[in-house]
């Protein structure tokens, strides 16, 4: 009997060794998959990540091309198009993105006015230095822009040469300023005077600027056969853009 007592407890000592075993391989397991629970949380996220900064990339990148294509809309209206063709497919792809977010209304905005009719109200508060009417059988040249402006106050100079190369030929280069930050007439004027500008410069309300999606300066227009065909950056309309425009050899 003693001798079956003891192998008993051997026995069960094996057991409980065996036992104790496998709990601690169960532990070991548990604590496995918990860190490859969180190693694989953290690859997730990290692709979500990767994924998201190429989708931004990529937003940014059809916003530029978008901006490209209409930039050359002055060429042509198919170049116009491609640039609404790409609009819709920022929409439909990037809309999670936020580039698209900040971006694409301003963007939307900007591009609207393009093939649409000249306004019928110009919201002329004042017109600070020589007249205008808007003509539709000449070439609009709208440039929007401020005293307190450097870029714009750079521009100057070569919207003043283009004024007296294309003036005779159809081209009118219209200054418009809503004079904001405090800045005073007598400040608007001498700067007009030191640039030697002699076309017109006008004050708007502010109405223009909104209805033409006008978020930053300098910006500018070009009204063709009472259609608005291009808006962008004054310093990218060249001389030969004027010429070609006015069909000026």
């Amino acid at each position: 009997m003693l001798i079956v007592f003891l192998s008993c407890l051997g026995t069960s000592a094996k057991v409980l060794e065996l036992e104790s075993q496998i709990y601690e391989q169960k532990q070991k397991l548990a604590e496995y998959e918990q860190r490859h629970q969180d190693c694989q949380r953290l690859l997730d996220q990290k692709v979500q990540v990767k994924s998201k900064e190429r989708q931004e990339s990529e937003a940014q990148d059809l916003s530029k091309a978008i901006e490209e294509h209409f930039l050359r809309g002055l060429l042509s209206t198919q170049e116009r198009n491609k640039g609404r063709e790409k609009l819709v497919l920022m929409e439909r792809r990037y809309s999670q993105t936020t580039f698209y977010r900040e971006r694409y209304p301003a963007l939307k905005d900007k591009i609207t006015i393009l093939d649409e009719p000249a306004p019928e109200d110009w919201f002329i508060q004042e017109e600070l230095s020589g007249a205008w009417r808007f003509q539709e059988e000449r070439l609009s040249f709208i440039v929007f822009w401020e005293n307190w402006c450097a870029y714009c106050l750079h521009e100057m100079p070569r919207l003043q040469r283009l004024h007296e190369a294309f003036s005779d030929n159809g081209l009118d280069v219209v200054g418009v300023t809503r004079m904001t930050k405090d800045v005073q007439k007598e400040q608007v004027m001498a700067t007009i005077q030191e640039n030697g500008i002699t076309y017109p410069v006008l004050r708007e309300t502010g109405a223009l600027s909104s209805r033409l999606a006008v978020r930053g300066i300098p910006d500018a227009i070009l009204i063709q056969g009472g259609i608005v065909i291009w808006r962008g950056h004054p310093s990218y309309i060249q001389e030969s853009d004027i010429a070609r425009l006015l069909r000026v050899e």
